[in-house]
């Protein structure tokens, strides 16, 4: 939520004291039935319901380019030691191409973690700072922490402080077998979507043989559905690099819509319950938040 500024106008000499409420905004996905994503809506396609009531939408935002979108994003990097180096180098260059295409006033941090969770580089529109510090040699070993990373990540894009609605993005990269996390997945979620945040996970995969072919095994991570319950996806990373799965998180970020209204005064405090709803039936939706609180 974003709180806007209070504001004084002077009408005919007379002062006007005008004290606007905050803002609730949501990101939403469209996509029909074959997957494909839909860019092509307009604010009268979709309702925003808050507790079951239609509310007027007074925020609608499209963009065509990483270079419009207002952005902050932390990547969270597991070091543990069920992570080889080479499989934790490989999504440096990756990185690096996709700052390239991001805004220059986006604002981006990077966490590290294993049985500790160790904030890198705070939230900063200096690409290179983040660059630097992946340049250098890693520490590998111990436990993994997953979820309290994304916590802390939460935490980072929560306090960032931004005149307009941005994008709150945390990339995890890991192996998704959490070991040592001491916050509840539940508490995490609803404090992701608190705070508006969207998580996406690249995922170093584990396989099984079985009957003459490997099968993926699913992670904790998967099973927790983090990634879903925050409007993200989950990405298998099967490649010597991972270029594809940071155009395609690309690729989501500017084919999304962000709807956003004024909670009415008399609203009261405590949780209310966030849903937005196509008029078209042929479509899906994928949303970042299903409540807020006042």
């Amino acid at each position: 939520m974003l709180l806007l500024a209070c504001f004084l106008l002077i009408q005919d000499k007379s002062l006007v004291l005008r004290i606007d409420t905050e803002l609730v905004a949501i990101d939403a996905v469209v996509t029909d039935s074959k997957g494909n994503y839909v860019t092509d809506l307009q604010k009268e396609d979709f309702e925003i319901l808050e507790d079951g009531q239609i509310v007027p939408i007074e925020l609608f935002q499209t963009f065509t380019s990483l270079r419009e979108l207002p952005l902050a994003v932390v990547f969270a990097i597991d070091l543990s030691g069920s992570i080889s180096p080479e499989e934790g180098s490989l999504g440096r260059l990756s990185i690096d191409s996709f700052l390239a295409k991001l805004n220059y006033k986006a604002a981006v941090g990077l966490i590290a973690f294993n049985n500790q969770v160790k904030v890198l580089v705070p939230l900063t529109k200096d690409h290179k700072k983040l660059l630097h510090q992946l340049d250098k040699k890693a520490d590998y070993g111990g436990s993994t922490r997953i979820y309290d990373a994304i916590d802390r990540a939460v935490t980072m894009l929560n306090s960032y402080k931004s005149h307009n609605p941005i994008r709150k993005i945390v990339i995890v990269i890991t192996d998704g077998f959490d070991s040592a996390s001491r916050i509840d997945k539940k508490e995490l979620i609803r404090r992701a979507n608190q705070a508006r945040v969207t998580v996406y996970s690249i995922t170093l995969p584990s396989y099984l043989p079985q009957l003459g072919r490997s099968i993926r095994v699913p992670t904790l991570l998967d099973i927790s559905r983090i990634t879903e319950l925050t409007g993200g996806r989950g990405f298998t990373a099967e490649a010597d690099n991972y270029d594809y799965i940071y155009d395609s998180i690309a690729r989501e970020l500017v084919s999304g819509y962000t709807l956003g209204f004024y909670p009415k005064a008399t609203s009261s405090a405590g949780m209310h319950r966030l849903e937005i709803r196509l008029k078209r039936a042929d479509l899906n939706i994928r949303t970042n938040r299903n409540s807020y609180s006042r």
